[in-house]
């Protein structure tokens, strides 16, 4: 998934890519959605319209685990509409959502620091067999600006490498 970080970096050709994918399944209509709310050049009404119609579609399948692998501003956002909407799935989602802000706020507690947002985004690759050069490719930052997030990763983590940093990451539920 992408993250706020990541999505403030796309540019209008990624977001006609995103326009252009399907919407045949109901994950395909959810999954596009949340992609689209993460455009912040879309405006905050139109973030909403979308985040609203993926939680539409999720409600009528009954889809909530791809909502709790959000990040914490876009589960924030979940609470915000759910206060809005009348429905017993909505607050369901909406306490979970709320459970798991909590537990990735009490797991973040590693030594007084917390990872940014772009720390967040190389550790979701660092499980992947991907190296060091293709994630920064992917993430679109250099060699050296990959080096320096590990660095700081590593010792915000308290781990001396790649496969440690991962373990520690799926343990305090950051990917």
């Amino acid at each position: 998934m992408l993250g706020r970080s990541q999505a403030k970096e796309l540019n209008a050709r990624d977001i006609k890519s995103v326009r252009e994918l399907p919407e045949v399944t109901p994950f395909e209509i959810i999954y596009k959605n949340l992609l689209l709310s993460q455009f912040s050049s879309e405006g905050v009404k139109k973030q909403r319209k979308h985040l609203e119609a993926a939680l539409n579609k999720a409600e009528e399948v009954g889809a909530k685990e791809i909502f709790l692998r959000q990040d914490n501003l876009t589960l924030e956002s979940v609470i915000n509409i759910s206060e809005k909407i009348n429905s017993q799935w909505m607050e369901s989602l909406a306490r979970a959502c709320l459970d798991r802000i909590n537990s990735r706020n009490a797991l973040l507690n590693f030594r007084g620091e917390q990872l940014t947002h772009r720390e967040i985004e190389v550790l979701k690759y660092l499980s992947t067999s991907k190296s060091i050069e293709q994630i920064g490719r992917t993430l679109h930052i250099s060699k050296n600006t990959m080096k320096t997030h590990l660095r700081n990763i590593y010792r915000k983590l308290n781990v001396s490498d790649r496969n440690q940093a991962a373990e520690v990451a799926k343990e305090k539920l950051l990917v």
